[in-house]
């Protein structure tokens, strides 16, 4: 009988093909003497399971390499079946469109370990298929950075949110046993809009859970050409604080109190953006160097703002 491993790592795919290839084989690379032991989990949730041919490809691989099937395209519903697909006592998220850095399942592992603590999110940095635009020449916006030592707290939610960063599933390493204590883990109803991850990180910080940051263990994160645009951005921060919102309100003590407050954020941040649209606007023009970062951000800021008002009305990203 094979001995359990310390860590699954699970990557869920959609028509990634190449991108996945790159994803697994930095994941194998991750093998020490010294490290944790693993498994590799590849859950293909595309209408037709285009990534099978692949699994006789990595057929002669250390490490063990287990491919599954997950219906209907659903992200929540491919991680649930890789978590349900997995046998480590921790289990780690990448994407596959991401690349692990050197030592990167060792270093999140370790800070688990000397910390105690339920979770650890780890650092992304963009990897851009084309040069960034001018209001984000290092594509920071798509990146998880944060100038912490490895194992300082992050707060999903509460008065001390940690702000720094957009918190998500994508890199990150979870204790099996106090994390994933739910039936479903991963909230289907949030499948195809995205937030699936931010409602688990509510919830189990509703619950006491502890998360903590580890900026050593960094992946790559591949941004195509068509997501670095002004108009996908928008998009994303509107639906972005949809899920906010939503996922706020549903985790919250008093639902009633949690849509009041949010409507009265939503509304006031609304209206410092549009104040400050215009003289950003008219900077930008006369400058002449199209759009600057501060008018890109006020849009992001003003699209996510009305996410937080509207968030009844789910807008799908996917």
């Amino acid at each position: 009988m094979a001995a359990v491993p310390d860590i699954s790592i699970v990557i869920c795919t959609v028509d990634r093909r190449e991108l996945l290839l790159k994803a697994i084989r930095s994941c194998i690379a991750q093998a020490s003497p010294t490290g944790p032991t693993f498994e590799i989990i590849i859950v293909d949730n595309s209408a037709k399971g285009t990534t099978r041919d692949l699994r006789t490809f990595f057929q002669s691989a250390s490490i063990p390499l287990h491919w599954i099937e997950a219906h209907p395209a659903n992200i929540a519903v491919a991680r649930n079946a890789g978590i349900s697909a997995s046998s480590g006592g921790a289990v780690a998220f990448l994407d596959d469109d991401e690349e692990a850095g050197p030592d990167w399942l060792a270093h999140l592992f370790s800070i688990m370990q000397e910390t105690g603590a339920d979770a650890v999110v780890g650092a992304v940095r963009p990897n851009p298929a084309v040069q960034p635009p001018s209001w984000d020449p290092d594509a920071s916006i798509f990146g998880r950075q944060w100038d912490r030592k490895d194992g300082t707290p992050v707060f999903p939610a509460g008065p001390n949110k940690t702000r720094a960063f957009s918190i998500g599933t994508g890199n990150s390493l979870w204790r099996r046993k106090t994390c994933f204590t739910d039936q479903s883990v991963f909230d289907e109803r949030f499948g195809l809009s995205g937030g699936e991850d931010i409602d688990l990180f509510q919830r189990l910080y509703r619950r006491g859970r502890r998360f903590v940051w580890c900026g050593s263990g960094y992946v790559y994160e591949y941004v195509p050409q068509n997501r670095m645009t002004l108009r996908h951005l928008a998009e994303r921060s509107y639906c972005g604080g949809q899920i906010y919102a939503v996922t706020t309100i549903r985790n919250a003590r008093s639902a009633y109190l949690a849509v009041l407050h949010l409507s009265i954020q939503g509304l006031l941040q609304s209206i410092a953006c549009l104040f400050a649209l215009p003289g950003a606007a008219a900077e930008s023009l006369w400058a002449r160097k199209g759009t600057s970062p501060r008018l890109a951000m006020l849009i992001f800021k003003l699209a996510a703002a009305v996410g937080k008002i509207t968030w009844f009305k789910r807008h799908a990203l996917y």
